[in-house]
């Protein structure tokens, strides 16, 4: 069960809770705990054991569920968009810095450095700055770029527009983020991922994008990228 305490406080259990998210990424559950052991304070250890309960209970092993008498009660493009929104939530919280909306961070800057603000080209570049420190997507472009590179190949050849793979894989990150985006601001659904390997079709405009990314094949991802971060 998710805790808002502290999760070092009942270690045990919440290291079951990481292990049963992160089993797939050890060959034993004494690989589990020498990892764990090299996590370098009590502070560290307690951020680990809280993402990975997030992500176990909000993510793998959450479903949303419908009690409709005509729908089947999982329906797959329902509960990936909204485990692709908790990923990303739990993706943006691995950051030292704490959220800051614009104007209380134009604000806190010294006011030499920021004002007066003169046109419009200034006021644009002043907010590119504040997105490059506290822009949500910022983080997440960050967490794709710190995967192994054949994963980065991988996740890149995973999705096509017009025959073509993605070229880098912030712009994998991008593809996704803008679809958590539809999804919390537009209520769209995000069809592109199935629960199973294939291929998906859509249309972007006038172009074709071929989606061959499981929602397995993301966790994946998430769970080398987790590892590479507390690493």
């Amino acid at each position: 069960m998710v805790s808002n305490g502290s999760y070092v406080a009942d270690e045990d259990k919440f290291k079951d809770d990481a292990y049963l998210a992160l089993a797939s990424r050890f060959t034993t559950r004494e690989d589990f705990e020498i990892f764990y052991s090299s996590l370098n304070n009590s502070a560290t250890k307690d951020e680990f054991l809280r993402v990975a309960s997030f992500y176990l209970f909000m993510v793998k092993n959450g479903d949303w569920h419908v009690s409709v008498e005509r729908s089947n009660p999982t329906v797959y493009y329902f509960t990936n968009s909204f485990k692709l929104v908790a990923l990303f939530s739990v993706i943006e919280s691995l950051s030292d810095k704490h959220y800051k909306d614009l104007f209380n961070w134009l604000n806190e800057e010294p006011p030499e450095s920021i004002f007066p603000i003169t046109d419009k080209a200034y006021l644009s570049a002043l907010n590119k700055k504040y997105k490059s420190e506290y822009g949500s997507i910022h983080r997440c472009k960050a967490f794709f770029e710190n995967l192994p590179q054949c994963r980065q190949k991988a996740l890149c050849e995973s999705i096509k527009i017009d025959g073509q793979p993605l070229k880098s894989i912030r712009k994998v990150a991008e593809f996704l983020y803008e679809k958590r985006s539809k999804f919390v601001h537009e209520a769209r659904l995000f069809s592109q991922i199935s629960d199973t390997a294939g291929t998906v079709l859509s249309m972007r405009g006038n172009k074709v994008i071929q989606t061959e990314l499981s929602i397995d094949e993301l966790f994946q991802a998430f769970e080398e990228g987790l590892l590479a971060y507390f690493s």
